[in-house]
Parts: C-alpha cells; sequence; structure tokens
C-alpha cells in the first residue's frame, strides 16, 4: 500500500510540475504580450503626437497663405481701380460731367500704369496660393482620419490588454502548484 501512495504521490508531483511549468510558460507569455503591447501604444501615441503636430502646423500655414491671398486679391483690386481710374480718366472730355462726380473740370493725372504681366502674376500667385489652401485642406482632412484611426487603434489596444489576466492573478494561481 505503501508503494501505491508513494507511486500515486511521484505522479501527482510530476503532474503539478508539468502544470506548474505550463503556468510558467504562460506566465511569461503574458509579459511578452504585456511589453509588446506597452512598446505597440508607446508607438501608436507618439504617431499620434506627430499627428497632431503636424496639424497644428498646417492650420498655421493655412493662416498664412489666407492672409497672403487676401493681401494679393487687395493688390489685383487695386490694381483693377488703378486701371479703371485711368481708362474713366482718358475718356473725360473738358465740359462733360465726370460720371463719378459730375465735375466739369478734369485735371491731368498721372496714374501708375501696370503691366498687364503684372496683373497676370498677382492672377496667378492668387491661384496658386488657392491651390496650396486646398491641399492643405485635404492633408488635414487625412490627418485627422489618421488621428482616428489611431484612436481606434489606442481603444482596441486597451480592450485586448484588459482581457489579458493581470500577472499578479497567474502569479496566484501558479503559487497554488508549487
Amino acid at each position: 500500500k505503501k508503494k501505491e501512495i508513494g507511486e500515486d504521490l511521484q505522479t501527482s508531483k510530476k503532474q503539478c510540475d508539468i502544470r506548474q511549468k505550463a503556468y510558467q510558460r504562460s506566465l511569461d507569455t503574458i509579459k511578452q504580450h504585456h511589453k509588446e503591447g506597452l512598446t505597440l501604444f508607446q508607438s501608436i501615441e507618439s504617431t499620434y503626437n506627430h499627428a497632431s503636430e503636424l496639424r497644428l502646423a498646417c492650420e498655421k500655414f493655412e493662416k498664412k497663405l489666407v492672409k497672403e491671398k487676401r493681401e494679393a486679391e487687395q493688390k489685383l483690386d487695386e490694381i483693377r481701380k488703378e486701371e479703371l481710374a485711368q481708362e474713366l480718366h482718358a475718356s473725360l472730355q473738358d465740359g462733360d460731367p465726370c460720371p463719378v462726380c459730375g465735375s466739369v473740370n478734369h485735371h491731368k493725372k498721372s496714374f501708375e500704369t501696370h503691366s498687364s504681366n503684372e496683373t497676370e502674376h498677382v492672377k496667378n500667385e492668387i491661384d496658386n496660393i488657392t491651390t496650396s489652401i486646398e491641399q492643405l485642406r485635404t492633408k488635414r482632412y487625412e490627418i485627422d482620419f489618421a488621428k482616428t484611426k489611431t484612436t481606434q487603434l489606442i481603444e482596441t489596444l486597451n480592450e485586448q490588454m484588459a482581457e489579458q489576466p493581470s500577472r499578479s492573478e497567474f502569479t496566484k494561481h501558479s503559487s497554488e502548484y508549487s
């Protein structure tokens, strides 16, 4: 009978050893997954922060471009006004009333002349700025989309990590077999 009990004890001890090794492997796997999850989380967080910085830079640059566009449009408007005043002045005849102010006395005035190249240059500048603003807005949309995806990844990672048993839980169970 003692021999049987000794054999049963040996068998139980071997099973305990096997279970303890399995728990240790599981604990090691959990530690590794936790470490990988933490590394992944840090990488995602870094990507999110970088995207936030890029978005802010896009916003600042867009404001600058909008201001430049407004200034270019004002310049074009001034050129057009100057050209219109020049055309109107050239059509005035002494004794005829001015269609703007009604005066019949027309003083000779020298006007700043603008070439059609200057007008075209300002128009092209406005078009280029408008294109750049549209491209920036597209990039900002892409950045916002990437940030949303990153947020979703973080939430998924948090959920997955929450589903994993904690180390203390595994340690408690493995110590039961020691």
